[in-house]
């Protein structure tokens, strides 16, 4: 390990180049994309998840709509 840690640190990473030929003929850097392998499983996009089932989401609705049928009752024979 040298004396000076800091000496051998990259401020940025290096990457690969090259270099492209322009419509004028002048040439260009560019930088090279890596190709990477995709699995078919990764261009799906992720299913969402119900944490409360549907069952039960019916169910509770079916007793709201009597919750509020029973108070309108209520507030109609109070008057």
């Amino acid at each position: 390990m040298p004396v000076n840690d800091v000496y051998n640190r990259q401020q940025f990473k290096t990457q690969k180049t090259g270099y492209q030929m322009n419509a004028d003929g002048s040439l260009s850097a560019t930088v090279k994309k890596e190709n990477t392998k995709m699995t078919p499983g990764e261009k799906k996009p992720k299913t969402k998840k119900n944490y409360i089932p549907t069952s039960q989401l019916l169910q509770s609705a079916k007793e709201q709509g009597k919750l509020s049928k029973r108070k309108k009752h209520v507030k109609n024979l109070h008057k």
